[in-house]
C-alpha cells in the first residue's frame, strides 16, 4: 500500500522512477522532489511572468540594500579608526617635541652655540625619537628664540632641508684659529664659581675646531688653573683629556686642603697679634708668658705702684696719656 502511494504521488508530479524501485528510494526520491517544489526558485518557477520579474527586482533590491549597509557600518568603523589614530598620532607628536625639547637648549643665533653644532645635535635627537622630515621641520621652527626666531619671518622654505640650509647660510660664523686659540688662553678655572669638570668640558667645546692636539688642549686647561705648581705636579705625565678627568677629584681634594690651611693659618696670626700682655702692656703675648718683671697684683697698670688705680695714677700726664694712647692704638703688622 505504500508503495503503491508513492508511486502514485510521483506519477502526478511527472517524475520518472525505474519500476524496480525500493520503497526507501521512492520515498527519498518523493523528499527530493517536493523540497525543490516548495524553495523560493520553484515558487518564483511557478508563478506568472510578471510575478517572477518581480520577485527577482525585490530579491536585487534587498541585496543591494544589504551591500549599502555592510559598506556604511565599514565606513563608520573607518572614520572611528582614523580619529583614533590621529589622536594618538597627535599625543605622540607632543611627546616627540616634549622630548626634543628636553634634549636640546633652543638655538637664538645671539651667542656662540654655532648653528652647524645645533642642527648636528637636532638630527641625533630626532633620529632617536623617529621623526619624519615633515616634523622636522615643524619641531625645528619651534626651537627658534631670538634672533632665530625673528630670522624665521623671512624664510622662503617649507620643508627641513631647505630651512636647514637658509639657517647655515645665516647663521654660519667663521671663526679663526687665532681667535679660538685666544679663549683658550684667556679661560681659567673659577673656582667657587664651577667645578672643574664643568672647566674642563667648556675646554672642550672651546677647542672643537682648534687646529691643536689633545696634549696641547690639556696644557690649556693646566694653564687656567691657580694652584699651577700643584697642578704641574699631579698632572705631570698625562695627556689626554680623560686621562685629566680621572685625576680632578684628586686635585681638588688637594685644593681644599691648601685652602683651609691658609685660612686656619691667617686666623692664628690675626689673633696672635690681636693678644695684649697685661704686665707689660705689649702685643703679642699672654701675661703668663711675659718676660718682662711681674707685676704685683692689685697694682697700678700705669706704673706698677700699689693704693691707686691706672685712672688716678700720678704719672698719668699729657705726655704719659699720648703715649699711652699710641701705645694702646697701636699694633704690630
Amino acid at each position: 500500500m505504500v508503495r503503491e502511494q508513492l508511486m502514485k504521488e510521483l506519477q502526478q508530479l511527472g517524475i520518472d522512477f525505474p519500476e524496480t524501485a525500493s520503497v526507501t528510494q521512492l520515498r527519498d526520491l518523493l523528499k527530493e522532489v517536493v523540497g525543490a517544489a516548495r524553495s523560493p526558485q520553484a515558487e518564483i518557477e511557478k508563478g506568472t511572468p510578471e510575478q517572477t520579474e518581480k520577485t527577482v527586482e525585490g530579491e536585487a533590491e534587498e541585496r543591494q540594500i544589504k551591500l549599502l549597509e555592510t559598506r556604511l557600518r565599514m565606513l563608520k568603523l573607518e572614520k572611528e579608526i582614523n580619529e583614533m589614530e590621529g589622536q594618538r598620532a597627535g599625543k605622540r607628536s607632543m611627546s616627540n617635541f616634549a622630548g626634543i625639547e628636553g634634549a636640546l637648549p633652543k638655538f637664538n643665533g645671539d651667542d656662540e652655540y654655532g648653528i652647524e653644532k645645533w642642527i648636528t645635535e637636532f638630527e641625533k635627537v630626532t633620529k632617536v625619537v623617529g621623526c619624519a622630515e615633515a616634523e622636522k621641520f615643524f619641531y625645528a621652527r619651534r626651537m627658534m628664540a631670538g634672533s632665530a626666531a625673528l630670522f624665521l619671518r623671512n624664510t622662503k622654505s617649507d620643508d627641513w632641508q631647505g630651512l636647514k640650509n637658509e639657517m647655515i647660510a645665516e647663521f654660519k660664523k667663521a671663526v679663526g684659529a687665532k681667535t679660538i686659540l685666544k679663549k683658550l688662553d684667556s679661560r681659567k678655572w673659577s673656582r667657587g664659581k664651577e667645578s672643574l669638570h664643568r672647566y674642563v668640558l667648556v675646554m672642550q667645546e672651546i677647542a672643537e675646531d682648534a687646529p691643536i692636539s689633545e696634549c696641547e688642549l690639556v696644557d690649556y686647561i693646566i694653564e687656567g688653573l691657580q694652584e699651577k705648581t700643584m697642578a704641574a705636579t699631579i698632572f705631570l705625565n698625562v695627556d689626554t683629556v680623560a686621562g685629566f678627568k680621572k685625576l680632578i677629584p684628586k686635585y681638588e681634594k688637594l685644593v681644599e686642603e691648601r685652602s683651609q690651611r691658609r685660612t686656619k693659618s691667617g686666623f692664628e696670626m690675626k689673633t696672635l697679634a690681636e693678644l695684649r700682655c697685661y704686665n707689660c702692656q705689649e702685643f703679642g703675648h699672654y701675661a703668663t708668658s711675659c718676660l718682662k718683671e711681674k707685676r704685683p697684683l692689685g697694682s697700678c697698670f700705669k706704673c706698677g705702684r700699689m693704693g691707686h688705680l691706672r685712672m688716678h695714677c700720678p704719672l698719668r700726664t699729657v705726655a704719659a696719656v699720648q703715649e699711652e694712647e699710641l701705645s694702646w692704638n697701636t699694633k704690630p703688622l
